[in-house]
């Protein structure tokens, strides 16, 4: 079951990257548990939104041909007067600036493209959990205490740490975009240059943190939500079957996975729920 500690998550992502980052067109309710969709937002907001993701993508592209320009160019001769150290480093942060954003771009494009995809489905959640309960009987909710804590850190982790993380490494050249600037340190040392550099790697962070936030916050909704669905289903059977008077033994017996099992391999036996699942 979703706690009131993964709403307070949802409420956490939407205040980072909706209210000071503005590339979120939501507004969480705790009490009410719900995503809502802000009907009024403005035009540059939302043309911003859907900007922000379409650089995601090209940016991507971008890394990608990085990646395989030396496959058809060969080394580059101005390459050789960097460190050692600089050169692993800015190969390992190109791979990690492709792969991850490809990861995450169908998030992206939910949020900017469809937001109301989102909204829909977490909306439901809360009505669809208390009438699941009544059905199912299920009163206690699961301790998720230790994830909802990690998922929290990872929050506040993701959204810090790129501040002070952004600048260094446009200062180290590490950046893709140091091969548009010639990779030197000294010749590129203009505060222009530099500015613009940290603002288009700063956007491109927090969008891509964005997605993969949204992400885990969703799976992890979805992975307290399991057992309520096979219980509904199980109940749904069972009355397929005409089979209702069952239900009380059932939802008072069937309390874990392996008791469930137990149950419906007994039902089995009798032949009472023969190709039902089929």
């Amino acid at each position: 079951m979703a706690t009131p500690g993964m709403w307070e998550l949802i409420d956490l992502f939407v205040r980072l990257y909706g209210d000071k980052l503005y590339l979120l067109p939501y507004k969480a309710s705790i009490p009410n548990r719900q995503l809502l969709l802000i009907s009024n937002i403005s035009r540059k907001r939302r043309y911003f939104t859907k900007l922000c993701t379409l650089y995601v993508s090209c940016h991507t592209l971008f890394c990608f041909a990085i990646l395989c320009e030396p496959i058809f160019k060969g080394k580059d001769p101005a390459a050789v007067e960097t460190s050692q150290t600089i050169r692993v480093v800015r190969v390992f942060v190109q791979i990690l600036a492709a792969l991850l954003p490809s990861a995450f771009l169908a998030m992206n494009y939910v949020i900017a493209v469809t937001p109301v995809v989102a909204e829909v489905i977490l909306c439901k959640i809360a009505d669809f959990q208390k009438e699941a309960q009544e059905i199912a009987g299920t009163k206690t909710l699961h301790n998720y205490f230790l994830v909802e804590l990690g998922m929290k850190l990872m929050l506040w982790i993701t959204f810090t740490i790129i501040f002070p993380a952004i600048p260094t490494g446009v200062y180290l050249a590490i950046d893709p975009r140091h091969v548009l600037m010639g990779g030197n340190i000294e010749e590129n040392n203009k505060f222009g240059l530099i500015l613009a550099r940290n603002i288009i790697a700063l956007l491109a962070c927090f969008e891509v943190m964005k997605a993969v936030n949204a992400f885990f916050i969703l799976k992890l909704v979805k992975y307290s939500t399991p057992t309520v669905l096979d219980m509904e289903e199980n109940t749904r059977l069972l009355s397929q079957c005409g089979l209702d008077y069952c239900f009380d033994t059932f939802k008072e017996n069937a309390t874990d996975d392996a008791t469930r099992n137990k149950i419906w391999q007994q039902l089995y036996q009798y032949g009472t729920f023969e190709g039902i699942q089929k």
